[in-house]
């Protein structure tokens, strides 16, 4: 069996080639990420009509449209009459293969939680995320590409930023005042 989990080609709508592997989490930096989710789910159900080449669990799966369905969870709360994602998350089944989450202008403390819920229940699970947040595609994944598939950098290091005004510090000794909310990054996004 190939470690291919999800293998997207040429699509003739848009939405990038994309290649995610057994355990991989994959993000894709987004202006729109509802139009994104709504070309993949396209993708899904009707594979053969709108790419070239889709692998599923390392096999061609474009006449394998059921199938297909029945390995994703899809998390937005667009699609479901729910605005928390985390509470979307934990309502997956263990037969669901790949996690594809959607969020728009997701805030700081759902970042967190969402964030802390895959460290703690889904570390080897494979996950697409589709946003415009660059701190949860920071928070949640190990690759990250824009919607026309080219590759963007995640930085490695240690970040500061003050959550109050979000300047960012170079020096932690460098805050002045006795509270001030701060976030410890381990990577960084380079968005233009």
């Amino acid at each position: 069996m190939s470690d291919i989990m999800l293998k997207i080609f040429n699509s003739k709508i848009n939405f990038p080639d994309i290649e995610i592997s057994v355990g991989e989490k994959i993000g894709i930096y987004t202006q729109n990420p509802d139009k994104l989710l709504s070309n993949l789910l396209k993708i899904i159900i009707k594979p053969k009509k709108y790419t070239e080449e889709y692998i599923l669990e390392g096999m061609d799966a474009e006449n394998l449209s059921y199938f297909s369905r029945r390995i994703f969870h899809v998390v937005s709360s667009e699609l479901w009459n729910e605005k928390n994602i985390l509470k979307i998350i934990k309502k997956k089944t263990e037969n669901r293969k790949i996690t594809i989450i959607s969020a728009k202008d997701i805030n700081m403390d759902e970042i967190l939680k969402v964030s802390l819920e895959i460290e703690k229940n889904l570390s080897k699970e494979n996950i697409m995320v589709i946003t415009n947040s660059k701190e949860f595609l920071e928070a949640v994944c190990d690759k990250v590409i824009d919607e026309n598939g080219n590759s963007m950098v995640l930085e490695e290091g240690t970040f500061i930023k003050r959550l109050d005004n979000m300047e960012e510090i170079e020096n932690i000794n460098e805050v002045e005042g006795k509270y001030i909310p701060l976030l410890l990054k381990k990577r960084e996004l380079n968005v233009r």
